[in-house]
């Protein structure tokens, strides 16, 4: 929508085309620093930050767009740049963050079904929405922007809150949901392993205390893994 926008208001389409790409490459460019804070802040941490970022600034980089539509560099940098960098942030996690939402047995059917939906019916009515607002306020657009990030937020927020209260349970791979950093993952798993090796020691040195030399036997040793059987 908004390449047709600057069709409409006078911009050329060698200008219109050089903005859209430097659009995508200065995402691209970001896309492995995002990907980096994601694993030493957390996705939620990182999410949030973007999507109030983006609803701070999305108003004023539409307001330069739409008065200087027909002009190459004002148009770069609000949209090239300056929404390149913030879409950066809110493209790149998104698809880690619903993925630790849910747990494995039904993650494939819960992602495709809950991402896709959302892409088909905000997504695809953006731009209807789009030209709707800017028909009744030539801010609209942006302020449209402005709404759905402050939803996202809204919903980060949620969901952490509601954690904390016991209210729900939130698939995840970090100590704390989205907001903990890799290593806090990879300690978590160490910590259950060395519970899971004490646990299984201690069973099988209690269960052969309390059996005759010689005799066959056989004992379960629970871990915090799952169920280990053991037979001797």
């Amino acid at each position: 929508w908004t390449q047709s926008f600057l069709a409409s208001h006078g911009m050329s389409p060698n200008d219109r085309m050089i903005v859209g790409l430097l659009a995508r490459l200065t995402q691209t460019a970001l896309n492995f620093f995002c990907g980096w804070a994601g694993d030493i802040f957390g996705v939620g941490s990182v999410m949030l930050v973007g999507t109030l970022a983006t609803m701070v600034a999305s108003v004023p980089l539409w307001s330069v767009m739409l008065h200087h539509a027909a002009s190459l560099t004002p148009v770069a940098l609000a949209f090239g740049v300056g929404l390149g960098c913030l879409g950066s942030v809110m493209t790149t996690l998104p698809y880690y963050f619903v993925v630790e939402l849910f747990p494995t047995h039904v993650r494939n059917t819960a992602v495709g079904i809950s991402y896709n939906l959302g892409f088909a019916v905000f997504g695809g009515l953006s731009p209807l929405m789009a030209e709707v607002l800017f028909a009744q306020t030539h801010l609209g657009p942006g302020l449209l922007w402005c709404a759905a990030c402050g939803v996202t937020a809204f919903s980060i927020l949620a969901g952490m809150l509601c954690q904390r209260a016991g209210l729900l349970k939130m698939a995840h791979v970090r100590r704390t949901p989205y907001f903990g950093s890799q290593r806090d993952g990879a300690l978590r798993v160490v910590e259950s392993k060395s519970v899971a090796t004490k646990n299984l020691g201690y069973d099988v040195e209690k269960s052969c205390s309390g059996n005759p030399e010689g005799s066959d036997w056989s004992t379960e040793a629970s871990s915090t893994s799952g169920n280990i059987n053991v037979a001797v």
